[in-house]
């Protein structure tokens, strides 16, 4: 869809996203993370960009068939959904991306975080989606907050 199409769409067609429900998802990570620095602190931090690839059986079917409503009649396919899981990287919080790693089956025994982080590309993982509401109260979000290996 283009700039144009999106721009040419009714406005009694435009539909908020829902957030994703709550419960466990099977994720995969688009291409390299994204390395930044936050704007307030300068923080160092990794960005990864992860796509839905199923539910898990803890998430509601009622409500995940709800969130896929569209109000133009249309459908969501899961498998477009995207969204971002940043690591800050500081010596106090290293663990939680060390700990991420190990969930995608990039850590290998002997080879740094470096190295690590140049495996992630395809890697899956199991994400819990938890809500969380925006500063002002008027809009929830759907955000990763805990990550496990894929059993297999």
């Amino acid at each position: 869809m283009s700039f144009e199409d999106i721009l040419n769409k009714p406005v009694t067609e435009i539909d908020r996203p829902k957030p994703l429900p709550v419960g466990e998802y099977l994720w995969t990570i688009q291409g390299m993370p994204r390395y930044d620095k936050s704007k307030e602190k300068q923080t160092p931090y990794y960005e990864f960009k992860c796509k839905c690839v199923e539910a898990l059986d803890s998430v509601d079917e009622d409500a995940l068939a709800e969130w896929a409503k569209k109000a133009d009649g249309s459908a969501r396919k899961l498998s477009d959904f995207e969204t971002r899981l940043t690591f800050y990287v500081t010596e106090d919080s290293l663990y939680r991306l060390q700990e991420f790693l190990v969930h995608c089956g990039a850590a290998e025994d002997g080879i740094s975080t470096k190295q690590a982080l140049d495996n992630t590309p395809n890697c899956q993982f199991i994400g819990s989606i938890k809500h969380a509401t925006s500063n002002d109260g008027t809009a929830v979000y759907a955000n990763i907050s805990k990550t496990a290996p894929v059993e297999e």
